[in-house]
């Protein structure tokens, strides 16, 4: 089993405790980090980190999934940060996309959807 520094890129989509441990953790260990924090007065966010010796971040966006919906029921403060990367060594662009999607399978269908017409 590999361990974290083995990683290139990391994505979690259930990050808590961001400024109080996993920031100073991952920046010591050689991750770049791009947080952002969810909607809605949530604490939690999503989080992509990646090794800068290797990776560069040519654009960044955050798309709202409460845009897709007029259900008040359905605005969770969901969003979706997408990362425009490149890789160093062979010039690669690729794109990498942290994404928490709602339970219910026709807003997840939306949510997929609207991610797909913006990518």
């Amino acid at each position: 089993m590999p361990t974290l520094y083995a990683y290139k890129v990391l994505i979690s989509s259930e990050c808590d405790h961001y400024s109080d441990y996993f920031e100073k953790a991952l920046n010591d260990m050689g991750y770049r980090l791009l947080f952002t924090q969810k909607g809605g007065g949530r604490l939690d966010g999503l989080l992509i980190g990646y090794k800068d010796t290797l990776f560069e971040v040519k654009s960044v966006v955050i798309l709202d999934f409460d845009k897709i919906s007029e259900d008040s029921n359905a605005k969770k403060g969901y969003l979706c940060p997408v990362a425009e990367m490149i890789h160093k060594e062979t010039r690669y662009l690729f794109i990498l996309a942290c994404v928490h999607l709602h339970y219910d399978p026709i807003l997840s269908y939306m949510q997929g959807s609207y991610l797909l017409s913006e990518v």
